[in-house]
């Protein structure tokens, strides 16, 4: 759930459909152009003073992760599956 003005920052895209990532891109792009919310992509490497920076944007609260669903280790194979399934709308956390 976004504020009316909130933007949210895409990190990846399913691989489904004939143009893979591309398409889930495009349909959320277009969607976003009909309302005040903004949607922006984001790709990266992952580096050890980007992890810092987001470690401190994280504990100071000016950004929060949304967790869709939890599953035990025991339950690896439901959130997989769950995963799997191309439906998911948030992060899906698997404690260890």
């Amino acid at each position: 759930m976004l504020k009316p003005e909130g933007i949210l920052v895409q990190a990846g895209a399913p691989m489904s459909g004939p143009l893979g990532p591309l398409g889930h891109v495009a349909r959320r792009r277009v969607a976003a152009v009909r309302g005040s919310q903004r949607l922006v992509n984001f790709l990266t490497k992952f580096n050890r003073p980007d992890m810092e920076v987001l470690r401190e944007l994280l504990e100071d609260g000016k950004i929060r992760p949304v967790i869709e669903r939890r599953y035990a280790l025991t339950e690896i194979r439901d959130a997989v599956r769950y995963v799997g399934q191309g439906h998911c709308r948030a992060k899906v956390v698997v404690p260890i």
